[in-house]
């Protein structure tokens, strides 16, 4: 065969190959892909479910415990979570998850020795709600205390409200009369003095 024949041959199977070579790489695959089971989960409601019972069924995202004290959902119970349920959650997702301390309980302070705003003020810095009982009655009122539930040196729960009895008007019933006083340095300067 001679050498230009050889060659012919030669660039005809070139052209062959290169024309098969291009239906193999440049046709584009026909394929679908479902996405659905990575757009996400509705979240559950995790709230009165223990942490170990939670995360059995947390197969698509991770949970993050946060503990907390809780009067209202025993110790180990969630009651609070920060994806809500029904909203939809990502796969692989983190959600906090406050987990249940149990109830909180302070110690209730000895105030009785003093007035009762005193008081208030003392259980209200340590956590306490307060509520006032006016007992005392015009003319020997002294703004003392009658007495405290729950007892003071007693634990309550964090929160909680204490209650005080106090010999006291209620301040609506209060009567404010105007005197003048002389002060020291000569002046006479309108004061308030508080009627009971």
């Amino acid at each position: 065969m001679s050498k230009k024949l050889l060659a012919a041959a030669l660039c005809l199977s070139l052209a062959i190959c290169i024309s098969g070579c291009d239906d193999i790489f440049y046709t584009t695959p026909e394929f679908s892909v479902s996405y659905s089971e990575y757009e996400g989960n509705i979240m559950p409601d995790l709230t009165g479910v223990t942490l170990e019972e939670a995360n059995e069924n947390a197969l698509e995202y991770k949970l993050n415990p946060i503990e907390s004290y809780s009067v209202d959902y025993e110790e180990g119970v969630i009651f609070e979570q920060s994806v809500k349920a029904g909203e939809t959650v990502a796969l692989g997702a983190i959600v906090d998850v406050y987990v249940s301390k149990g109830a909180r309980y302070e110690e209730v302070p000895v105030v009785s020795s003093f007035t009762y705003q005193v008081a208030k003020t003392v259980l209200e810095s340590v956590g306490f709600e307060v509520e006032i009982v006016y007992e005392g009655e015009e003319g020997s009122c002294d703004d003392s205390i009658n007495s405290i539930s729950p007892e003071e040196g007693t634990n309550a729960v964090y929160g909680s409200v204490v209650t005080i009895r106090a010999n006291a008007l209620e301040p609506s019933k209060i009567k404010t009369t105007t005197t003048e006083a002389l002060a020291r340095d000569g002046t006479r300067p309108a004061t308030t003095k508080l009627t009971y």
